[in-house]
């Protein structure tokens, strides 16, 4: 929307509801509400930048982004091979332990325990894993802290 004491166009969010009635029944007057959000468009576009430029950058170091939600014991993952890639599909703790060496099935399971005990303990340590996309087994290094209590937790 442009107005005549606009330099140039602008991002607004307009809100009407229906005010009056004729003796039909049809609406004749609405009233609502013209918000600028030009500011707010300009700065979601600069996020999107950051979060696809962040994207080309953990895919082409190889690195994979994780959060686990403590309540549901499960993991959301960007760009990991464990959820072929797919972030949108969550990642139970079996499904890592299933492509741990089994030499580090025990070190992995009691940083996971760590995590579903809701620890406030951060996470560094190394592992190998391999899955259907590995020829040979990965050595892999997790960092993790936590980032989110509950009020109870508090």
């Amino acid at each position: 929307m442009q107005t005549k004491y606009d330099e140039s166009w602008q991002y607004c969010n307009i809100i009407g509801v229906p005010f009056e009635k004729d003796e039909y029944g049809n609406n004749v007057r609405y009233t609502g509400f013209r918000q600028n959000i030009s500011k707010l468009h300009q700065l979601n576009e600069e996020l999107e930048e950051r979060n696809y430029k962040m994207q080309l950058t953990f895919k082409t170091v190889g690195m994979s982004y994780w959060d686990f939600e403590v309540k549901s014991k499960q993991f959301k993952a960007f760009n990991d091979p464990v959820n072929d890639f797919h972030s949108e599909n969550v990642i139970t703790p079996e499904d890592y332990l299933h492509v741990t060496h089994p030499e580090d099935i025990e070190l992995v399971r009691n940083h996971i325990n760590y995590m579903i005990g809701g620890t406030t303990k951060d996470l560094n340590f190394k592992f190998r894993s391999k899955t259907k996309w590995d020829k040979e087994w990965q050595t892999l290094i997790v960092t993790g802290i936590p980032v989110e209590k509950t009020r109870k937790a508090m």
